[in-house]
């Protein structure tokens, strides 16, 4: 079988493939490759069937260019496997995105032009690494798809050694010099699974930038979730209940200008994330909280994220961030750009009345509000924007079934009691079997009012590391390290000893 190889450049400088072509040279020194520019997926396809015609192959090797640890090896086990068994698509499973590359029959690109013309979500979208794959699982049962399986799954690293990005080219940097003395101190060549173990177990691979910004702008909220430390923790550091706290106390709400100091150093330092407005309080509380979403939809890299009781939401509020949304420009990352989370945990009106005593808004009235926001911010290439939340407790666990098949957009989050502050009230312990390293010591950064960051959300107002308005973003987030390195030789002290968030991920 001839096989051509195609390679996708996305958004970033034709520089990054320098390595990928040499991948190319090793593979076979006669095949023959073709480039294709940033396009929709439809595009792509047809720029695939004409490239892999033009050189008059059966099936093409699809990678994007920006991928310098593609393995030699598993490539020709792919191309062997693909051609052994008459493969339509060939994939590896198991090891992280740029290991390998995906094999496709030309037929079979021709039928996937045909799906994505009929599903124009997709087909008029975006690029992403994903999206042969996506059109594929349309009518996954009608392909002949062939899968190289790894020995072991390194799909839970979310590793992706792809260069295209700031994240992706420190990320890749790294591995480079990590992988080059790891040959030379044992004076050998690496096969792929080497590499992506020893990745797993490094903390300048595991920690890189942070991806997900929790704030807290306003103090003050309703208390209406009984499951909730912050409340206490909010007495015991103000002085005051959340619910007693008005505008006029000094400590209310983040200073706007000190807000945009730190987005500023956000911008700088992180690569794509998504700034959430709710670690405590109510954020909508806040006056000038247009403003906020505003300063962080003016960076196209960054989402806005917005968890809410729902208890200040109006009709006029959801047009005004509406509005917003719609004037600024497309996100660089692949999620919306405002998502909204609405606090529901309950399937009927009368466990919602148990579950948020103090709201002062319905079940029914938070039905729909929850369907206005999902008119004006509908899901943007196959993500969600809106989600209802049900935070599974002992109490509501009889209505979670109800939940989930009565809403389009659930989302269900496992109950949290915060190192014991709260009564255990888990219906079922999802804890995995074998510990690995905390995502949030990876990825999250929590900034607290007045600017200062704890060690992470469960320390609430306790271990201060820094503060994001005055201090060195990077230094902050280095911090982290030491516990990380911690918890990758299996040692878990303070919080983290008993902590089991460490699995749960943001974004």
């Amino acid at each position: 079988m001839k096989f051509a190889v195609a390679l996708y450049h996305g958004e970033f400088e034709k520089s990054a493939f320098e390595k990928t072509q040499k991948w190319i040279s090793a593979l076979d020194t006669n095949l023959e490759y073709f480039e294709i520019q940033k396009s929709t997926v439809t595009e792509l396809l047809e720029n695939l069937i004409a490239g892999t015609e033009k050189k008059q192959a059966e099936s093409v090797i699809y990678t994007w260019s920006d991928c310098p640890f593609l393995d030699l090896e598993l490539t020709k086990e792919l191309c062997h496997q693909h051609e052994k068994y008459g493969a339509e698509y060939t994939f590896a499973d198991g090891y992280p995105y740029g290991i390998t590359p995906e094999i496709i029959h030309l037929g079979t690109l021709k039928i996937l032009l045909q799906l994505s013309k009929q599903n124009p979500e997709l087909g008029e979208g975006k690029v992403s690494r994903t999206s042969i794959f996506d059109l594929i699982k349309k009518d996954i049962n009608s392909f002949e798809i062939e899968t190289l399986i790894s020995d072991k799954d390194f799909r839970l690293s979310r590793l992706e050694f792809a260069s295209g990005s700031k994240f992706g080219k420190i990320l890749c940097e790294r591995f480079e010099k990590l992988i080059e003395a790891e040959e030379k101190k044992l004076g050998k060549t690496l096969c792929a699974t080497e590499k992506c173990e020893l990745a797993e177990k490094s903390p300048e691979i595991l920690q890189v930038l942070p991806g997900f910004y929790n704030l807290q702008i306003a103090a003050g909220c309703h208390g209406s979730c009984d499951y909730c430390p912050y409340p206490n923790a909010c007495k015991n550091h103000f002085g005051k209940n959340p619910a007693e706290i008005t505008k006029n106390d000094s400590f209310a709400f983040m200073d706007f200008s000190n807000f945009q100091k730190f987005l500023e150093k956000a911008s700088n330092f992180s690569d794509k994330a998504v700034i959430s407005l709710s670690l405590w309080g109510e954020p909508l509380l806040h006056p000038d909280f247009p403003k906020f979403v505003k300063a962080i939809l003016e960076n196209s890299k960054f989402s806005v994220l917005i968890e809410t009781s729902g208890e200040n939401l109006s009709l006029e509020l959801i047009k005004e961030i509406s509005e917003i949304k719609k004037s600024s420009k497309p996100r660089e990352n692949q999620y919306p750009p405002v998502i909204w989370i609405l606090s529901f945990d309950a399937g009927t009106e009368n466990l919602y009345k148990v579950l948020h005593p103090n709201s002062k808004k319905t079940y029914s009235e938070l039905l729909e509000l929850s369907a206005i926001l999902e008119n004006e911010f509908p899901e943007e290439q196959g993500v969600k924007a809106v989600y209802k939340q049900f935070v599974r407790l002992t109490e509501n666990e009889c209505e979670l079934e109800q939940f989930f098949r009565g809403n389009k957009n659930p989302l269900i989050q496992k109950y949290d009691n915060f190192q014991n502050r709260l009564p255990n009230r888990k219906p079922a312990d999802l804890t995995p079997i074998n510990r690995y390293p905390c995502w949030h010591l990876r990825r999250d950064i929590s900034v607290l009012i007045d600017g200062s960051v704890p060690l992470c959300r469960e320390h609430l107002f306790e271990n201060i590391l820094g503060n994001a308005f005055t201090d060195s973003l990077e230094e902050i987030f280095q911090k982290l390290k030491n516990p990380l390195i911690e918890q990758i030789n299996c040692e878990y002290k303070g919080l983290c000893a008993n902590c089991d968030e460490y699995y749960t991920f943001n974004f």
